[in-house]
């Protein structure tokens, strides 16, 4: 069994749906997804304003992928990514999630300024889902996933988010 940040992941995600079915299964979900996106907010004590860079640099946190310019490894593509998009103009808040989306949870917290800590951590920790979720063989569902990510990265994200992630889905 898991323990820290997914410790949650063990209870049975089907428990609270068993009764309900189509629409009222549907609206319970999104009624819970728009609770997740609420904690986080509040989590990262986000704004409007605040919550479209970190929409922004979510949507564009790969984009030193397209931007070539060789070296390796993903900390280069992070990196080249957050100079393209300082050159073009973005806010250093944007930027700066960017270039740190794939700093490990330990080293994050230093690494980055007081404002882009806690969205840097929530961009990482979903982009850490996607490739898990996406890379997978054979192909897992989306609690699979969690559980795979459960499992390598357990302790290492704070368990608000790690736990509003997961809400996300249910």
């Amino acid at each position: 069994t898991s323990t820290g940040s997914f410790r949650f992941l063990v209870e049975d995600e089907s428990s609270d749906t068993s009764s309900s079915t189509g629409s009222l299964a549907r609206t319970r979900r999104r009624t819970r997804s728009e609770s997740a996106i609420a904690d986080l907010t509040r989590r990262l004590a986000a704004d409007g304003a605040k919550m479209t860079e970190i929409g922004l640099a979510a949507l564009l946190h790969d984009v030193g992928e397209l931007a070539g310019g060789g070296g390796d490894g993903e900390d280069d593509h992070a990196g080249r990514g957050a100079e393209h998009l300082r050159s073009i103009g973005l806010s250093e808040s944007v930027c700066e999630i960017v270039r740190l989306h794939h700093t490990a949870p330990a080293q994050l917290r230093s690494a980055a300024s007081e404002g882009a800590y806690e969205a840097a951590a929530v961009v990482g920790l979903v982009d850490l889902f996607e490739e898990v979720y996406s890379t997978q063989e054979p192909r897992v569902g989306v609690y699979d996933a969690l559980r795979v990510l459960a499992q390598a990265y357990d302790g290492q994200f704070d368990e608000g988010m790690a736990a509003a992630l997961v809400r996300l889905f249910r």
